[in-house]
């Protein structure tokens, strides 16, 4: 089946890049662009709770970034905000808006990542979804802030994020998260 293969493509970049091993997750991530088309794996985001190449543009933006390919990390992250309100899937939107900047955090364009978190808290407050602020929201806001200078403001944020993220089990991008709270001092 060939949506078998696209989503352990995406869990394999996804999972390279989280060990930093940037070209195997590279390597992964083109497979996922070669075989993803909108209108027929978008509908996988019901099943999965993100869009497979969102989720991709999220994690791809770091190997981007570690790779030098500094434009290519800002496009992930831009066509992942503008794929997902296509989708109209509520934790996805999200995402997007959160996990989903990170490329805009690494390449300098922390104004509109803090946008994106405004809308990011709207959204979990207008769906009730409280997990969103105090991990998602708490986890990339910090950072964001952090990145635009707003190192007390961001330092606590990216804090609150973390002690909530590490709660629920999370732990794959605090080396990321914990360096800019450790360049925030």
């Amino acid at each position: 089946d060939r949506s078998v293969v696209l989503i352990a493509a995406a869990a394999l970049s996804s999972t390279a890049c989280a060990a930093g091993d940037w070209e195997v997750a590279r390597f992964h991530g083109d497979q996922v662009h070669a075989l993803y088309d909108f209108d027929r794996d978008s509908p996988l985001t019901f099943l999965l709770n993100h869009d497979v190449l969102g989720f991709l543009a999220a994690w791809g933006s770091h190997y981007y970034w570690a790779l030098g390919y500094t434009e290519k990390g800002r496009k992930a992250s831009l066509a992942y905000l503008e794929s997902a309100p296509r989708i109209d899937h509520s934790f996805n939107m999200l995402w997007a808006l959160t996990g989903g900047t990170s490329g805009l955090i690494h390449f300098g364009d922390t104004k509109r990542a803090l946008e994106c978190n405004r809308e990011a808290r709207a959204l979990v407050r207008e769906h009730a979804m409280s997990f969103g602020e105090n991990g998602p929201c708490n986890y990339f806001g910090g950072p964001a802030l952090i990145a635009d200078g707003q190192f007390a403001e961001g330092y606590e944020m990216a804090t609150r994020g973390v002690a909530f993220w590490n709660s629920a089990g999370g732990e794959l991008m605090d080396p990321w998260v914990n360096n800019l709270r450790a360049y925030a001092l």
